[in-house]
């Protein structure tokens, strides 16, 4: 992003077509998804910001497109070229070889969600880890523990579908 530039950061979910926004990040980097463009100098906040929101969900992909201030919503042709980010295939998957997670929910994972809860050397982020509730609260807590428990004993995404959000 241009310093000074006030931006829009679009969202639209590409299994479903529906667009959000991208809304101010709080101080720890985590930034809900809002039903209109907020607009911000976005270089000052973290080069990475985490996005969640009910929209958000595990194997699912979307296209991230910027807006600037000056230009006109309504026109098409007014918005970056898309940037298409995946998320994890498998509901649970938090890790696997290297920093990226493997693509299944297993006890490799578990472990991570309890090494990232105490916080040990080498632990993942605790973004990385949030895996309950469906509004990142950026902490590993027990609550996240059982929730990759669950993925690994095959239950299925516990949250609303994307189609079902408000």
């Amino acid at each position: 992003m241009n310093p000074g530039s006030m931006t829009a950061l679009r969202v639209t979910n590409n299994g479903t077509g529906r667009i959000m926004w991208i809304g101010e990040p709080d101080a720890n980097g985590f930034a809900p998804l809002v039903p209109s463009a907020e607009f911000h100098d976005w270089s000052q906040y973290a080069q990475v910001i985490q996005v969640s929101g009910c929209m958000i969900s595990p194997n699912e992909s979307y296209d991230i497109q910027s807006l600037l201030d000056i230009d006109d919503p309504m026109n098409e042709a007014s918005y970056s070229a898309a940037l298409t980010l995946p998320t994890i295939a498998q509901w649970g998957d938090v890790a696997g070889s290297g920093a990226l997670p493997d693509g299944t929910a297993n006890f490799a994972d578990v472990s991570s969600l309890v090494a990232c809860f105490v916080g040990g050397a080498g632990a993942l982020p605790p973004a990385q880890c949030n895996l309950s509730p469906q509004e990142v609260d950026g902490t590993a807590n027990f609550v996240d523990i059982n929730a990759g428990v669950s993925a690994f004993q095959a239950a299925g995404y516990p949250f609303a579908a994307p189609g079902a959000c408000p």
